[in-house]
This record gives C-alpha cells, sequence and structure tokens, in this order.
C-alpha cells in the first residue's frame, strides 16, 4: 500500500469507508438511551402533522390548564 499524498483515490476511499463505517457505529450503539438528535426530533414533528408555530415560546405558563392536550 503506497501513500499517494496528490492522487491517493483508492486510499481516500479506503479512508472515508472506514470512518463512515465508525461513525455509523458509533451513532447505532445503545441508540434506545440516547435522546433524538434535532434533525430526527424536527422529522418526528413533521411527520406526525404538527408544526412549530404550536409550541410555545413563553415558558412561565401559570396554570397546567392553559396547555394543549396532544391531538
Amino acid at each position: 500500500m503506497s501513500l499517494v499524498i496528490g492522487g491517493g483515490g483508492q486510499w481516500r476511499q479506503q479512508c472515508l469507508c472506514l470512518s463512515w463505517t465508525i461513525l455509523c457505529a458509533l451513532r447505532l450503539t445503545n441508540l434506545d438511551r440516547k435522546p433524538p438528535w434535532i434533525d430526527e426530533f424536527r422529522t418526528l414533528v413533521l411527520m406526525l402533522g404538527n408544526s412549530f408555530k404550536e409550541i410555545p415560546l413563553d415558558l412561565r405558563a401559570s396554570h397546567p390548564s392553559g396547555l394543549k392536550s396532544p391531538a
């Protein structure tokens, strides 16, 4: 295996494949214990037919009856 700095196409491809494999393994380990990433949360909210406009930004609600129940 020779390391050519300028053109190493196959070496670069192998490093990319190895990096991708390691990152996928890290992401999928103990998946049930990890919180969803923000893009996964956004996808989940939009797939359920909701939008972020319904989320109250002023979290100083004085009484729980003012909050909406899930649809």
